[in-house]
């Protein structure tokens, strides 16, 4: 099992990083980080980060953010559920495998690395505009069960109206960056 050095810490510090200030409601995708940082000595596996959108009018439906996760340069859909405190969890490899293949087995992080995940996140056309923050669990799931042994800082962004006019996009460390890709919000089949 991966165990922190401390019993008070966890043995994964995990930290998001990159993402837009802005997500256009109907429009592409913006492209974020994970990093997941082994502060033990032995290897950690199993890993299922769980990313949790919270939005200030508890108005986003779990169908509206459009989640995808890269795993060996592959992406992998994220399917969001709602909990009963109207937040949106989705967790990594949950769900049927996607075209025959096994499920997500989960990452593996050496001792000492850091494992940086690549994301991105658009919202439906639907999706109405107000701020949203996300933050990520990280779960190790040993058979049917899982710890939880890590959680990130919150990230924090506004969805605008399509119609609204453009404004710059800032990451949360203040650098300028749009983060934006170019591919449609509707994930590939």
């Amino acid at each position: 099992a991966c165990t922190a050095p401390d019993d008070h810490t966890f043995p994964l510090t995990t930290r998001i990083h990159g993402g837009p200030a802005e997500y256009e409601a109907g429009g592409g995708f913006g492209t974020w980080y994970l990093d997941l940082t082994n502060t033990t000595s032995r290897t950690c596996e199993g890993i299922h980060p769980v990313v949790v959108l919270v939005d200030g009018k508890r108005a986003l439906e779990p169908s509206q953010p459009r989640l995808e996760f890269y795993d060996d340069g592959r992406p992998h859909s994220v399917a969001f559920e709602e909990t009963d405190r109207d937040e949106l969890i989705g967790a990594f490899g949950e769900g049927p495998a996607e075209d025959g293949e096994q499920s997500f087995p989960g990452f593996t992080v050496g001792p000492g690395k850091t494992l940086t995940v690549r994301m991105r996140l658009a919202v439906t056309s639907d999706a109405e505009a107000g701020e949203v923050t996300a933050n990520a669990a990280v779960v190790q799931r040993r058979g049917g069960d899982g710890e939880w042994i890590g959680q990130s800082n919150d990230y924090r962004f506004r969805v605008r109206d399509g119609a609204s006019p453009d404004l710059s996009a800032t990451e949360p460390d203040g650098a300028s960056s749009t983060g934006r890709d170019t591919a449609p919000a509707t994930p590939s089949a």
